[in-house]
């Protein structure tokens, strides 16, 4: 039956399939009772042994037949049922097109009872006989590793069994792990570890001084050091350059802090801005040996002594950084669910 054959695979054309040769001996054109046309592939081995590949708007699905349901579920990894239910989908089925040779009448109607669950497909064919059937859709790439420089027309839309980019389960699980593993061994590195004051002094200064501490020792693993400045300044300014000093390598890592508070009574109302004090953080300081050195500055209009108060502590690190994270994994793979659903709902109304 040669009506409109064009088909993607020729008869004898040969592919590799699980290291062993197939050929195509058969080419069916089938529709259903939805109108549904697709093309079905029949490739037989030298051991005898055969392989189906069904082909619908160039998406493909690879099928081999089994003795019983049993095997169903092996083959499916357990996402295809071993009994019919009422979630099979009936179809009746007749021939449209045929080329080849076939051991069996495909001219005769039958009629189809349909499960999917992507990537799997189970189909149950009756006519004279009853016959089942286990598909897995099968990707371009596939097709081309087993047949070599095949040119492939493009895919329309979504494929019944095709799968989303991304395998959401698994990337659930990864992203659980991911988390249990950070939390556990943020706790067994942090969970012994204490703050540490470095310095608490209050440093009287005229314009442009340096102030130099003593050494001093984080004994801990990677942590912050927070620097609090306090400045009675009243109308005016002063400034702070920081310098943090590594004794060991002469590393150093630089910081700058401005702390100004003005206030006044205009049309009425009084009215302050700025703040007098003021807090710095130096992230990643790790076990080790230093010393800090202030730079002070003031406004040149007060030539009074100034006077700066200056805490130093080590913080370990919190679990803020550890909670962003997990946070953004949790977005991230709500974001990929939510995608995931819509990309199902949009193939089911493409294939129903």
């Amino acid at each position: 039956m040669r009506k409109n054959i064009h088909t993607i695979l020729v008869l004898g054309q040969k592919g590799i399939f699980d290291s062993q040769e197939y050929t195509v001996t058969g080419i069916l054109i089938k529709k259903d009772d939805e109108f549904y046309e697709w093309t079905e592939y029949i490739l037989q081995s030298e051991t005898l042994d055969f392989i189906y590949l069904s082909e619908y708007k160039g998406h493909w699905t690879i099928l081999k037949e089994v003795e019983d349901l049993k095997e169903v579920r092996k083959l499916s990894k357990n996402k295809l049922p071993s009994s019919i239910s009422s979630k099979f989908k009936e179809n009746n089925v007749k021939l449209v097109s045929a080329l080849g040779f076939f051991d069996f009448n495909p001219s005769l109607p039958y009629k189809t009872l349909e499960y999917d669950n992507t990537p799997y497909l189970l189909s149950i064919e009756e006519s004279l006989e009853k016959s089942i059937y286990v598909g897995k859709y099968f990707t371009h790439k596939e097709m081309k590793i087993a047949f070599g420089s095949l040119s492939l027309p493009p895919k329309k839309g979504y494929g019944l069994l095709q799968p989303f980019l991304i395998n959401v389960k698994n990337m659930s699980l990864i992203f659980i792990f991911i988390s249990l593993f950070l939390a556990g061994f943020h706790y067994w590195a942090y969970s012994k570890e204490k703050n540490q004051e470095i310095l608490d002094t209050n440093v009287e200064y005229y314009n442009n001084e340096v102030f130099i501490t003593p050494s001093f020792e984080v004994e801990d693993r990677v942590g912050n050091l927070i620097i609090k400045l306090y400045s009675s300044v009243s109308n005016s300014w002063t400034s702070c350059d920081m310098v943090l000093v590594n004794e060991s390598n002469n590393n150093k890592e630089y910081a700058f802090k401005d702390i100004e508070y003005y206030y006044g009574y205009s049309e009425g109302e009084t009215w302050s801005e700025g703040n007098r004090e003021g807090i710095v953080k130096l992230c990643g300081v790790g076990k080790g040996k230093y010393h800090m050195e202030f730079t002070m500055s003031a406004d040149k209009s007060s030539v009074s002594r100034h006077s700066m108060k200056i805490e130093v502590l080590w913080i370990k690190p919190s679990y803020w950084n550890l909670l962003i994270i997990i946070g953004s994994l949790v977005v991230i793979l709500v974001l990929i669910f939510v995608v995931n659903v819509l990309y199902n709902r949009i193939k089911f109304n493409q294939n129903n």
